[in-house]
């Protein structure tokens, strides 16, 4: 629903085991972890769902990293709005009373630190029979999801990470095996050798040279596929089938070393500097 890019960028917001303390009282971190990566030597990163229970964390983190931006006077506009939207999506699916199952929200952390995000199945409309559509592309295939918003930033500029955005990429592409999709729709940002068309080819997605379209942003921040004579904006669409899927995501798996996690629900106590 929105054009997607992947940024490095440094926030500087670290989860550590205190307590998080706002005049409302206290917040808490309580997501389920699904597996580690080991992105560069010595570096590893978490990735875990957000729940409905994470709602008091999101708000709070959604609110800090406005004021970061505010405070540090970063003209990185883009990369704030996508991270806002982001979130913003997050905190919407975790507010709704109707909270589709499918829905995910990942959150990546790297040595109690966050350091990306993904939303995807975010469910785009109803059909006349009451199936729920989770794709935005015109005649999309019956069991095509969306990856709606995924960016990654790096939380300590002295020490360079790498491969954040495929850790992400590659649980995700798990959860949406194991949902049953079978491909992934993407609407990427233009230009054609910008950093995000060339990540998302390096984790399988193809250009649909015959359906790129224009698309404009209204002000309720949602962005629509269609011909316009003045658009704001331009994408590029991508997909990536179930057989890429299964094949990628075995791949990064193993030149990640990923290792599932087996366990529920944990709390962890966060502060945001």
């Amino acid at each position: 629903m929105v054009k997607i890019f992947l940024h490095v960028y440094y926030i500087n917001m670290k989860i550590a085991k205190t307590t998080y303390t706002t005049k409302k009282g206290h917040q808490s971190f309580k997501a389920i972890p699904l597996a580690k990566y080991n992105t560069e030597p010595n570096i590893f990163v978490t990735i875990y769902q957000l729940e409905k229970r994470d709602l008091p964390f999101v708000t709070n983190f959604l609110k800090n990293i406005n004021q970061y931006f505010k405070e540090k006077k970063i003209q990185d506009f883009a990369h704030k709005q996508v991270m806002e939207e982001a979130f913003g999506a997050v905190k919407a699916i975790l507010s709704s009373d109707r909270q589709e199952k499918k829905a995910k929200s990942l959150l990546a952390i790297s040595n109690m630190e966050p350091c990306g995000i993904l939303v995807g199945n975010v469910v785009k409309r109803r059909t006349a029979d009451n199936k729920l559509v989770y794709s935005s592309r015109k005649n999309n295939a019956r069991k095509e999801t969306e990856l709606d918003w995924l960016t990654t930033w790096n939380p300590n500029p002295e020490q360079k990470m790498k491969n954040i955005g495929k850790a992400i990429a590659s649980e995700y592409y798990n959860t949406v095996l194991n949902d049953g999709f079978r491909d992934i729709y993407v609407r990427s940002e233009v230009p054609e050798k910008s950093y995000a068309v060339y990540f998302y080819k390096s984790i399988g997605f193809e250009e649909l040279f015959k359906e790129r379209k224009k698309i404009t942003k209204y002000q309720t921040n949602r962005y629509l596929i269609g011909n316009y004579d003045n658009p704001k904006d331009e994408v590029i669409p991508m997909i990536v089938t179930r057989g890429t899927i299964v094949k990628t995501k075995e791949k990064l798996f193993e030149t990640l070393n990923r290792f599932k996690i087996e366990s529920s629900s944990i709390d962890i106590n966060t502060v945001i500097k």
